[in-house]
């Protein structure tokens, strides 16, 4: 997974990109602290952005900026 996501965001350098945008559950911290690992940092919270399994959930919006 981190072989692969390392090669994605070396890609988008490549293409001259800018930036990387992540929009992630909230409760899915394990992927919060997996974009972290890779420079990402949150930007945003959209609060009762889905609706699933009877309630509200929210998104984190991570971006990270390409150098």
């Amino acid at each position: 997974r981190r072989v692969l996501f390392r090669s994605l965001i070396e890609l988008a350098k490549k293409q001259k990109l800018h930036t990387m945008i992540a929009v992630i559950d909230y409760e899915n911290q394990s992927s919060v602290a997996f974009h972290k690992q890779f420079g990402f940092t949150t930007v945003g919270i959209i609060k009762e952005s889905g609706y699933k399994f009877e309630r509200w959930l929210h998104s984190v919006i991570m971006q990270l900026i390409l150098k």
